[in-house]
């Protein structure tokens, strides 16, 4: 009961303006640290579906970690560029699009993947599913004029 009145409330909040902000600045961040800490067991979202992606940064060439909502489907794991709404794409799709190789943490197990851009007909063929792991992409797509990249990682 407790477990799901709070996912209702992060979808909510997650879905206003205000609230996608303050997740983008402040709860990414310790996301990922406490992902780390608990390996993979725990995270601070309201969904265990969050993966942690280590891609080559395009311009750095040093390894970046985003933790990710995903969707698991056809031995894939499936993760969407929203960034919370805004005007550009996430660096982390730039970044996959430069260098496909990336790996993938889920709980504790670690695996390489490859990424590929899906197509729009993909996109839409998973949409519904995508918008079950969370919601708030729903309301993000009203903000922007942007078609979300979504990327395949498929493990190698």
């Amino acid at each position: 009961m407790m477990r799901a009145l709070y996912r209702r409330f992060v979808a909510w909040f997650a879905g206003q303006r205000w609230g996608s902000a303050t997740i983008k600045r402040l709860y990414r961040p310790l996301d990922q640290a406490f992902y780390r800490l608990t390996g993979g067991r725990r995270g601070l979202g309201p969904t265990r579906d969050v993966l942690l992606l280590t891609s080559v940064g395009r311009k750095t060439g040093q390894p970046r970690s985003n933790p990710l909502m995903y969707l698991e489907h056809a031995g894939s794991f499936w993760v969407m560029g929203s960034n919370f709404g805004g005007e550009h794409h996430p660096a982390w799709t730039q970044n996959l699009m430069a260098n496909p190789e990336a790996t993938v943490q889920v709980g504790r197990r670690k695996e390489p993947v490859n990424a590929r851009l899906a197509s729009e007909a993909e996109r839409e063929q998973l949409w519904a599913r995508l918008v079950e792991v969370y919601p708030p992409w729903s309301a993000y797509t009203d903000w922007t004029d942007r078609a979300f990249r979504l990327f395949e990682l498929k493990p190698l």
